[in-house]
């Protein structure tokens, strides 16, 4: 057979064939997600969604449009200070209903957040006044 009379080539072909599988197989990076624990509500102090816009509209801070997602006591109330979509940077409070169970997720690192009773509070934003005002508001919702 030809391809016997080349042993010494076949076999470093054969070997670099090998190790690149092993490569491929061995040394692959691996995705390790945060751990999260998911949260039951209906354990939890629960504030309505009139308490958290009386709070911070008594610190300047109007949260006056809403998006309802669920049904029942099982839901998610988002209030927004502005209108539209939702950007890192602006402020919003996530409301969760008696009966939802949650997992916030991993905390965003490059802003502002509070978790507490049924509440996530996050602002990304650069104003400092703001920032002061959100974390004063937030102070009387732990």
């Amino acid at each position: 057979m030809p391809i016997l009379r080349y042993p010494v080539s076949l076999a470093v072909v054969f070997a670099a064939l090998l190790a690149t599988m092993g490569v491929f197989i061995f040394a692959r990076p691996q995705y390790k997600p945060d751990e999260q624990k998911t949260i039951d509500m209906s354990t939890r102090h629960h504030y309505t969604s009139a308490e958290v816009q009386k709070v911070f509209a008594a610190h300047g801070l109007p949260l006056t449009y809403a998006r309802h997602m669920g049904k029942g006591d099982s839901y998610m109330l988002m209030l927004l200070e502005t209108p539209g979509p939702n950007p890192t940077t602006q402020l919003y409070v996530y409301l969760a209903g008696p009966a939802t169970k949650v997992s916030w997720g991993p905390e965003d690192k490059t802003s502002w957040d509070q978790r507490s009773a049924n509440l996530e509070i996050h602002y990304g934003g650069a104003n400092e006044q703001m920032l002061a005002q959100v974390k004063a508001a937030a102070a009387e919702l732990r």
